[in-house]
């Protein structure tokens, strides 16, 4: 009888803690606690899933980026993943390029589902300085699965 408590407390620390707060229950809260953003040297050559899935907004808070996104669906937990390029575009400030995989897992539900999902960006930050020196801002270029133009806003990502 005493693990109910425990875990009901640990339940509520969680949902407090985390950046991305805004779930509709505790299994989809910890599904979008997110990864770290996984850098590589051409996302051309990725071979990522591509389900659609349109961005609605996009915010940074310190190293966490935070996406809303909507997708269809609603039979199963659907992945995401973001990916970076190593290379930084030539610009001032310098810009990355990022790109948002989605994995259905073959849902082929219908509902429309609105979802928050965070990536952690501390591993952009080590390589941009490893690589560029000490700047202290990117402009981050996000792209949805699939698509070629980046999401409307390049957002300013103080180092």
């Amino acid at each position: 009888m005493i693990h109910k408590p425990i875990t009901f407390i640990l339940a509520a620390f969680l949902l407090r803690g985390i950046g991305c707060r805004h779930a509709d229950s505790l299994s989809s809260t910890l599904a979008s606690l997110g990864q770290d953003i996984i850098l590589v040297d051409d996302l051309n050559t990725l071979a990522q899933d591509n389900t659609a899935a349109e961005i609605l907004d996009a915010s940074l808070s310190g190293d966490q980026l935070q996406l809303k996104v909507r997708f269809s669906g609603g039979r199963t937990e659907h992945g995401f993943t973001l990916f970076g390029a190593k290379g930084f575009l030539k610009s001032k400030p310098a810009q990355a390029e990022l790109v948002l995989s989605h994995d259905s897992q073959d849902d082929s539900g219908e509902a429309l589902i609105t979802q928050k999902i965070c990536f952690g960006l501390a591993p952009l930050r080590k390589h941009y300085r490893e690589t560029m020196g000490n700047g202290d801002t990117i402009l981050l270029r996000i792209y949805e699965p699939g698509r070629r133009d980046a999401f409307k806003a390049l957002l300013v990502y103080t180092l």
